[in-house]
């Protein structure tokens, strides 16, 4: 079905595609005596199997007009905390596709950059499978010693 969808896309695009931004993803909190397989599974696919399975599909088309990649990646993927076991995961996993497709595609002038918007200071992780205002408020303390708020991090290759 993606695949249909893709070549009909791509027949409307005259096969040619300069930019592809990755931005999507769902944010999946709790430790790893709570996950499941089935929770498992629906993290994969939701925040790495999409990501893998289109840029498998993109890659050739990129390669003919030396394109770009940008993909969102969740800074949890580089720096886990407490109660982020899938997010912490699959993004881990998100990076290591970032990482070896950059060295794959760059031999092709296609560029792949990460961008890693950081923590914002709320209480949006309150209530999230139990994420209580304290551990909210040493979630953000322990990021802080890696990091300033405001800033973003890049990765380039």
């Amino acid at each position: 079905m993606i695949n249909k969808g893709f070549r009909n896309i791509m027949l409307k695009l005259h096969g040619k595609i300069d930019s592809l931004i990755f931005c999507h993803g769902k944010f999946f909190s709790g430790r790893i005596k709570d996950t499941s397989i089935l929770l498992f599974d629906n993290a994969l696919n939701v925040n790495f199997r999409s990501f893998l399975h289109f840029l498998s599909l993109a890659s050739p088309f990129l390669k003919l007009t030396k394109g770009n990649v940008v993909f969102i990646a969740n800074i949890l993927g580089k720096f886990p905390q407490n109660n982020t076991f899938l997010n912490s995961l699959t993004n881990a996993m998100l990076f290591s596709l970032i990482e070896n497709s950059a060295l794959e595609l760059s031999a092709f002038g296609v560029r792949v950059n990460a961008v890693s918007p950081f923590a914002v200071k709320t209480n949006f992780r309150v209530g999230l499978n139990n994420f209580t205002e304290q551990e909210n408020f040493t979630f953000i303390n322990e990021l802080e010693k890696f990091f300033i708020y405001g800033n973003e991090v890049i990765f380039n290759r």
